[in-house]
């Protein structure tokens, strides 16, 4: 989502450090994560549709966004998140658009071209969050990719203790 968008505004300009990205069990399109958990027996849409809701309200976004999306009368993925979600990046405008329209440029983090920063994602086989048939395989050749046998959702760190190391070697190297 972010790593695209920052890429883009960090390749102009001349810096004088070694700037470098590291993600660790990313999706590339949080809607292809999200129906993926709707169709599961343990509905983690409707978890993380109701944290959602925590959240924003604490925030005080909550607040600010249509009655409708006021309570998560229908918690799950395409009842809540998604339709809130939209609203909030188009809070305030006339014509809010669908999650549709602006997930490419708002709600992806699949990098659709090479980067002129260097990044690495890291990404465990086994994770049952971001499971790895929903990431976008385009992607990953614009990118370093690492795939972990073990580690679950960003557990990474527990199973290989010298990953740390590993990243840090990387990154020398780039």
């Amino acid at each position: 989502m972010v790593m695209p968008n920052l890429c883009a505004a960090v390749h102009p300009l001349t810096l004088s450090f070694k700037l470098r990205g590291v993600t660790v069990g990313t999706p590339d399109f949080i809607r292809h994560t999200f129906e993926d958990q709707s169709t599961w027996m343990l509905r983690m849409d409707i978890f993380f549709a109701l944290w959602t809701f925590v959240v924003t309200r604490r925030s005080g976004l909550n607040d600010m966004m249509p009655q409708c999306l006021q309570f998560p009368w229908r918690p799950t993925w395409d009842g809540y998140m998604k339709p809130a979600a939209a609203q909030a990046v188009d809070l305030g405008k006339k014509r809010v658009r669908t999650f549709e329209e602006m997930e490419i440029r708002n709600f992806s983090g699949c990098p659709r071209t090479k980067s002129p920063v260097p990044l690495l994602r890291v990404h465990a086989i086994n994770d049952p969050i971001v499971r790895p048939q929903v990431l976008y395989e385009a992607g990953m050749h614009n990118v370093e990719f690492w795939w972990t046998a073990r580690g679950g959702h960003c557990g990474q760190w527990l199973s290989y203790p010298k990953l740390a190391a590993a990243i840090a070697s990387w990154s020398e190297s780039q």
